[in-house]
Order: C-alpha cells, then sequence, then structure tokens
C-alpha cells in the first residue's frame, strides 16, 4: 500500500526576506491486519502471516537549502541538520 500522496509537505512562506518553515500538522493513519480465515486456509498451504511481505517504512521529510554565510538563521527547532557547512 503506497500512501505517500497522503504525507503532508511543509508549509513555506516567503515574505519580504523571511522565509519561514512549518511542519505540517500531526495526523495519524491507521493500518489493520487480518489473520487468515478457515475458508482461505483450505486452499492455501502456508497461511503465516509474512510480516516483510508488506514493507512499512516511516521516514523523516527533508528540506535542503543552500544559505548564504551572510545569512542569519532564526530558529528555535532542534532538528536542523548542518550539512557540509563552509
Amino acid at each position: 500500500m503506497n500512501i505517500t500522496e497522503r504525507i503532508l509537505p511543509p508549509d513555506f512562506q516567503l515574505e519580504g526576506n523571511l522565509l519561514t518553515i512549518r511542519p505540517p500538522a500531526p495526523y495519524s493513519i491507521d493500518f489493520i491486519c487480518f489473520k487468515p480465515d478457515m475458508t482461505s486456509t483450505q486452499f492455501v498451504k502456508d497461511t503465516t502471516p509474512n510480516p516483510f511481505s508488506y514493507p512499512t517504512i516511516f521516514g523523516r521529510q527533508a528540506v535542503y537549502l543552500i544559505i548564504p554565510k551572510d545569512m542569519e538563521i532564526n530558529t528555535n527547532a532542534g532538528n536542523i541538520i548542518y550539512v557540509n557547512p563552509s
């Protein structure tokens, strides 16, 4: 099951020289797994559910920005990672 379309992106707002990036509001997606019933087990030899047959991958969203050296970053968020600062 691909739920990529349900994942909300961050909100970007540019006002003058101020770029504001806000994360999306929290949300949840519920998954349900069914155990094979008696009807289907009559015709299938291996009825052991395979947890790896439907992989679920959860990750972090990332925004990569090239920021000039003379630009100031004002944030109270602890989730900024500087990649290749030079």
